[in-house]
């Protein structure tokens, strides 16, 4: 028959311990995944919102980019069919002969609060 070696094997207090550590992380794992989504939702509300200002400047440079096209008014406001839940508004300023700047703000909201963001460009009326 062997001796049994007392320093051999997993002790109790390894396994409360490995056990502490194991619930602190899931504990922090928790904590940490509302913050995570919060981030992503955010994020993806950012995302669309500059995905909405491309497509609006774009529309703006090709309907008021032409020199015989309309007259570029002063302020334009509207909705997006494609991006609903998002409103725009449009200030034109001639900043030289046939130089327009565009400043472009677009508000949506999210979980009730509104949300704003400021978008700039120009474009040259040939």
């Amino acid at each position: 028959m062997r001796a049994i070696n007392s320093e051999s094997g997993v002790t109790l207090i390894t396994v409360l311990v490995c056990l502490f550590l194991l619930a602190a992380g899931i504990s922090t794992l928790f904590r940490v995944l509302p913050l995570l989504d919060h981030l992503s939702r955010r994020s993806q509300g950012y995302v669309a919102c500059t995905q909405l200002a491309e497509k609006i400047f774009q529309e703006v440079e090709e309907k008021f980019g032409q020199a015989d096209g309309p007259e570029v008014p002063a302020y334009l406001e509207g909705t997006d069919a494609d991006s609903p839940g998002y409103f725009y508004r449009l200030w034109f300023q001639e900043e030289k002969e046939g130089l327009y700047g565009v400043s472009l703000e677009i508000t949506w909201k999210t979980r009730g609060k509104l949300e704003k963001r400021h978008f700039y460009d120009s474009f040259i009326r040939r």
